[in-house]
């Protein structure tokens, strides 16, 4: 019941305060040189601490919230380096007979491959701008055209290729997106995706307005189609890298601040590694849990929630001051809280993943990523789990030996995922 009421009332909260911002133009059109392509590149999110979900809505609109996060680009595969996760073009194309078509690659169906759909105005139907699939590759791709203003009822399929029409400027459109980054793993991903392709449809129709306020226009559509991102996901893509945000108690939508800023990333990306475990709890039913506790104020559990929010303080002063020891077990310490009132954010393949780098000294503490559902652990490297024997780090080797010393970790998205700090956010060029 908290669930239903809460996103009930998110819903009404974000839709009157972006009233004003969301676009009701109507006959837009593609503003640039018609030859220019539009690139975007964008990071993904790293959650640290939300001070055990106080950046819910129902927690933040009551109490305020707290929130660290960090933008990072990852190592794609082989290479060495990392850059962007998300890389996204938008450009129009002369075609004798116009059409409209979606590239993509993702791994939303287990695996990493490409998907393309493309439609003309014969073979036009109510399915080629739907968005009800959750299922469907581009159902991002149609829901933004109509999102954006660009066409305003999918379900009247001549008026709406006029309009698509009247956008390319009689041209064909082609849309293309690159995520390599694991999804449904913690990354806030969906949010990456519909923040760089509204920020494209945005800056080719010139919405200057819309453009600014992105990141919430972006949370907007999210949930219109059913996602529970938060403000959490998409503001982590403002400039900046590490953010430390705090919002304060308000009736509507929270209004994120940033406080500390200039963090260290350096020594940081060699001392917080991420390792994708594989092994992803089941969905709780419980997503309020926190909420539940702090409404009850249950003298047994209520401790935990004051608890997190002092945690939230130290792991926020020891990132800024690189003392990364502290870090370590103020992120264990952070993950035993949330444990206490709600047990049901790990499982025991995950309990004796961090037990066991602790006890042989290998990393400070760590914690499991965002709501912790993903499957991703952030571990502090120790200076002993840095050390090099045999060509690789203790670190290194204990990643390998843990898909011997439990088989749930011997699964293929197993590994550590290499990441750098992405300082600059969602970034946009035009090419021409």
């Amino acid at each position: 019941m908290i669930d239903h009421l809460e996103n009930t009332d998110f819903l009404d909260c974000i839709n009157t305060d972006l009233s004003k911002i969301h676009s009701t133009k109507q006959n837009l059109k593609w503003s640039l040189d018609p030859t220019s392509i539009l690139r975007a590149t964008a990071p993904m999110k790293v959650a640290i601490s939300s001070a055990n979900n106080s950046d819910r809505h129902g927690a933040a609109k009551l109490e305020g919230s707290r929130v660290l996060n960090m933008c990072v680009d990852l190592v794609w595969g082989s290479e060495e380096y990392p850059r962007p996760t998300i890389e996204a073009t938008i450009q129009l194309v002369q075609e004798s007979i116009p059409s409209i078509t979606f590239n993509g690659y993702n791994d939303m169906s287990g695996k990493f491959e490409e998907h393309v759909f493309s439609f003309t105005e014969e073979t036009m139907s109510l399915a080629s701008l739907s968005s009800e699939d959750t299922e469907d590759p581009f159902r991002f791709y149609k829901y933004v055209l109509h999102f954006s203003g660009i066409v305003q009822d999918v379900q009247d399929t001549k008026q709406s290729w006029r309009e698509l029409m009247e956008f390319t400027l009689g041209r064909g459109l082609l849309i293309t997106l690159k995520n390599s980054g694991p999804s449904r793993s913690g990354f806030s991903s969906s949010s990456a995706v519909m923040t760089t392709l509204l920020s494209l449809l945005y800056k080719a129709t010139n919405q200057v307005k819309e453009l600014k306020h992105v990141y919430d226009l972006a949370l907007l559509a999210e949930n219109r189609l059913g996602l529970r991102s938060g403000w959490n996901d998409t503001y982590c893509l403002l400039p900046g890298g590490i953010h430390d945000f705090y919002t304060q108690p308000c009736p509507g939508i929270p209004t994120p601040k940033l406080t500390k800023t200039n963090f260290g990333t350096i020594n940081l990306e060699s001392r917080l590694w991420l390792v994708h475990t594989g092994v992803q709890r089941k969905a709780t039913n419980r997503m309020n849990r926190r909420h539940e506790v702090y409404l009850s104020k249950d003298e047994a559990l209520y401790p935990y929630i004051v608890e997190s929010l002092a945690l939230h303080e130290h792991m926020s002063c020891a990132m800024h001051q690189e003392r990364y020891e502290a870090l370590g077990k103020y992120m264990t310490r952070y993950m035993d809280c949330r444990i206490a009132f709600d047990p049901e954010a790990t499982n025991p393949q995950l309990t004796f993943l961090f037990k066991e780098w602790i006890d042989k000294g290998l990393i400070y503490g760590g914690l499991l990523a965002g709501a912790m559902g993903g499957g991703i652990a952030q571990v502090i490297v120790s200076d002993y789990g840095l050390q090099v024997e045999n060509g690789k780090t203790r670190m290194e080797a204990a990643i390998e030996d843990m898909k011997l010393a439990c088989d749930s970790f011997n699964n293929k998205l197993y590994r550590r995922i290499k990441f750098g700090v992405n300082v600059e956010g969602v970034k946009i060029n035009v090419q021409v």
